[in-house]
């Protein structure tokens, strides 16, 4: 493993969002910093970029020439509803996620840091092909709390940020 063997950090900067899923057993060794700026540089004079369509790989797109464009709408329907939308996400009902009510669904944390930690994550995270209504609660993510945590640290500089002033075009880029 180039981050670790467990017991000793080997990487100094990783670019991730998970501190154990970088670090597993050793996240408390690392610490989320901001972006840094040019020196002398403040965040309210930096040039920000907003888009995110280079990194952003997940998507479905489906030809208007598809020989069997009913089935293939059909499986995009599946795939963009909440029940497959879920299990993208963070892995298969009985696996690491158990529905536990009408748009309630709770991760059994201990399966979804062993699949983790044997680098098998059983799910998409944000890279799914699908969609997760604002009205699903997900109880017991770990990895969604380091998230949070982890993301204050760019508050600051977030608040520099004009989603209008500071786009630059795909085409321009």
């Amino acid at each position: 493993d180039q981050i670790s063997d467990g017991q000793t950090a080997k990487t100094g900067v990783v670019f991730g969002w998970s501190p154990s899923d970088n670090f597993g057993k050793l996240k408390d060794q690392y610490i989320a910093m901001p972006v840094p700026s040019a020196p002398g540089v403040s965040p309210d004079q930096t040039v920000w970029d907003g888009s995110s369509s280079e990194l952003s790989v997940a998507g479905l797109s489906i030809s208007a020439h598809a020989a069997n464009k009913d089935a293939a709408l059909k499986l995009a329907n599946l795939l963009y509803s909440e029940k497959y939308s879920v299990q993208q996400f963070l892995g298969s009902f009985g696996q690491t996620l158990t529905k536990t009510g009408e748009h309630e669904y709770t991760v059994d944390n201990d399966k979804l840091s062993q699949l983790t930690g044997d680098n098998q994550y059983p799910g998409l995270s944000e890279l799914l092909v699908g969609w997760i209504p604002d009205e699903v609660t997900i109880k017991g993510d770990s990895h969604a709390d380091e998230l949070i945590e982890v993301n204050k640290v760019y508050e600051e500089q977030r608040s520099n940020f004009d989603p209008v002033k500071d786009y630059i075009p795909d085409y321009v880029n």
